[in-house]
């Protein structure tokens, strides 16, 4: 019986769903930014600006999607995240995207946190219950995470590189919905394409989707159209290009990210994995176990697709797709014989 792991309904949309803008640190305003996406070809943006959720869908068109959202940051010492603190200190921070598009309740809000851009909205801004002195904690970031799980809101957690933690304390987290693998922003200061940290929480019991990211604070990460680096997003295959068809996707994983490549079809059947794909060098299937099937294209030629025989010991796998320029893609892990 065929099982498609990427949904055979439905289209992909290309989206970005991390970045900030004047609301905050950014250097463009929501409009500027959406129109910069918009003419590089992306279907999707989310705007999360530091610690202020603010409803940007009146900038969304028929062919263009605004998703609210926003950046929560908690930091090792509980407080403010002035700039001198927080290039020192170990944080953890969550971008917030809302089931209904208009829900703008910040969760465990307090106004002082928010110290970028448009401050005058703080004090204004709805939250729920009472202000909340921020804690290092795994027992707050948990209450944290499922105060907004049950407010309405996708839960992700951000760079995991950047944030100078560790594994052994990503692990106890519950409760998020995914994970980002790359993110363009600090890339290449702190290596943050990381699909070890995924592996390595996902065989420890958690299951995450993914998500990549430009975390770009201004419109000009693609003004070089020679420019090949691998920036980072994520193609979310939904049924039609509304908020509620696109967080439902999030919300099941229906979706991978890349720097560049592209996956098109995505299957198993028979005890086999079946891919489709734009050119690539080298597809990979991953597994639960120190187990790894690679298929490498010969010299001067290119593969678009691969079969791999899954082995029958392997309960999770994933897929990754490696083009001529060493860009990524990569899916989440699914379980071989369940609907996810």
């Amino acid at each position: 019986m065929k099982r498609y792991l990427l949904p055979a309904e439905g289209k992909f949309y290309k989206a970005n769903l991390h970045c900030h803008s004047t609301v905050s640190d950014g250097a463009n305003t929501p409009q500027e930014m959406k129109d910069y996406y918009k003419a590089q070809g992306y279907d999707i943006l989310a705007i999360t600006d530091h610690e202020l959720l603010v409803d940007h869908t009146d900038l969304s068109d028929p062919d263009f999607l605004m998703v609210p959202g926003y950046e929560y940051c908690i930091m090792e010492n509980g407080g403010v995240p002035d700039f001198e603190t927080y290039i020192r200190t170990k944080t953890v921070e969550f971008n917030l995207y809302p089931k209904d598009p208009h829900n703008q309740k910040h969760i465990m809000f307090n106004p002082r946190n928010v110290i970028h851009g448009e401050t005058y909205r703080a004090p204004l801004a709805e939250h729920i219950g009472p202000y909340v002195e921020r804690e290092y904690t795994i027992e707050y970031i948990n209450r944290f995470i499922r105060e907004a799980n049950e407010n309405g809101f996708l839960v992700s957690l951000n760079h995991p590189c950047f944030s100078f933690e560790s594994w052994d304390f990503f692990k106890q987290i519950r409760g998020l919905c995914a994970l980002e693998i790359h993110n363009q922003g600090v890339f290449y200061g702190f290596q943050e394409y990381n699909p070890q940290m995924y592996d390595a929480l996902s065989r420890s019991g958690m299951r995450l989707n993914i998500t990549a990211s430009d975390d770009n604070h201004r419109a000009e990460v693609y003004q070089n159209p020679q420019d090949i680096r691998p920036w980072g997003c994520t193609m979310i295959k939904a049924t039609e290009l509304t908020h509620s068809a696109v967080i439902n996707a999030m919300e099941k994983g229906n979706m991978y990210t890349t720097q560049g490549p592209l996956i098109q079809e995505l299957y198993i059947e028979d005890g086999k994995a079946y891919l489709w794909c734009s050119d690539a060098k080298v597809i990979v299937m991953k597994t639960d176990l120190r187990i790894a099937v690679t298929q490498q294209a010969k010299a001067g030629e290119v593969l678009q697709e691969a079969i791999f025989d899954i082995p029958t010991q392997v309960n999770r796998i994933r897929f990754t797709v490696v083009d001529g320029y060493g860009r990524y893609a990569d899916t989440k892990f699914y379980n071989r014989n369940e609907e996810q």
